[in-house]
């Protein structure tokens, strides 16, 4: 038996023999039931230093706002 319904997952309008039906007005394409039985695509492996340190971006900051803080106040007080 053809039966032409909208799938509920990918929202297209099909044309199959045996859709699955998941509840009274939901079904499923085949397309749709094999994308769920696969597993889930592999994260890409991470490259070795790809993510700095933790706190060393912090860590850099703050010695960057001090350095900067210890130059401007060596320039107000005349010194430089």
């Amino acid at each position: 038996m053809i039966c032409e319904f909208q799938c509920s997952r990918c929202r297209w309008v099909k044309t199959e023999s045996e859709p699955l039906q998941v509840s009274d007005n939901r079904f499923l394409c085949q397309v749709c039931v094999k994308r769920e039985q696969e597993p889930p695509p592999a994260p890409p492996p991470m490259r070795e230093g790809a993510m700095p340190h933790p706190h060393g971006v912090g860590v850099t900051l703050v010695v960057l706002v001090f350095l900067m803080g210890v130059a401007v106040g060596t320039k107000m007080a005349g010194g430089w």
